[in-house]
């Protein structure tokens, strides 16, 4: 009710939208907003409340492609000559506690009001 009260650009328009689609999902009280909020707590990571924790995320490369989501018209190359490469999908986005060689640190816990306060006034005049 305070983004609606605050929308006054396209921008804040588009998101109103979003958010009134989803009205139903928001009143039951499981409504994430966890990808605006990691991009948040990456650039801010004040808004991390607590510790930052170490984990691995596995990932594995293969030559062969994942058919059922592959976009087979993309060149075999990257821009740098270097040849395409694909995650192998029974490895990639596995994650465990990161010992030692951790590759990604996780904020556990946020301050989403905190968070939500700034998306809002970034969005808004």
């Amino acid at each position: 009710e305070l983004f609606k009260s605050k929308v006054d650009n396209p921008a804040a328009e588009f998101w109103d939208a979003v958010l009134d689609k989803n009205d139903w999902f928001i009143a039951s009280g499981e409504y994430y907003f966890w990808d605006v909020l990691a991009a948040i707590v990456l650039v801010h990571p004040e808004f991390c409340e607590g510790t930052w924790t170490a984990i691995d995320i596995g990932y594995e490369f293969t030559e062969d492609p994942w058919l059922p989501t592959s976009d087979m018209s993309i060149a075999n190359t990257r821009w740098d000559g270097q040849p395409r490469r694909h995650l192998n999908p029974a490895t990639a986005g596995v994650t465990r506690a990161g010992e030692g060689s951790a590759n990604t640190l996780v904020c556990m816990q946020t301050y989403p009001q905190k968070a939500f306060d700034l998306f809002v006034e970034t969005l808004t005049d």
